[in-house]
């Protein structure tokens, strides 16, 4: 997996903020749904990651998973 460096932050409610230069609010890429354990929602985030085909890997610690999400759509 080649990983891409993008400026993002995991954030303390559950999700993953994708920011641009100037932006003082960022773009949500995955999670903001709140704590839990449903394929749309994290429980500490730890790390992204994205594969040859921009699909996004989140490490959520919480939940002892690795959750795979398509890329961005345009």
């Amino acid at each position: 997996m080649r990983v891409k460096n993008i400026p993002s932050n995991i954030e303390n409610n559950e999700e993953v903020r994708h920011w641009k230069q100037g932006d003082n609010k960022g773009e949500l890429v995955v999670g903001g749904n709140g704590k839990g354990n449903q394929s749309n929602q994290l429980t500490c985030p730890a790390s992204l990651s994205f594969d040859n085909e921009e699909n996004r890997y989140v490490v959520d610690n919480g939940n002892d998973r690795i959750q795979k999400y398509e890329k961005f759509s345009n």
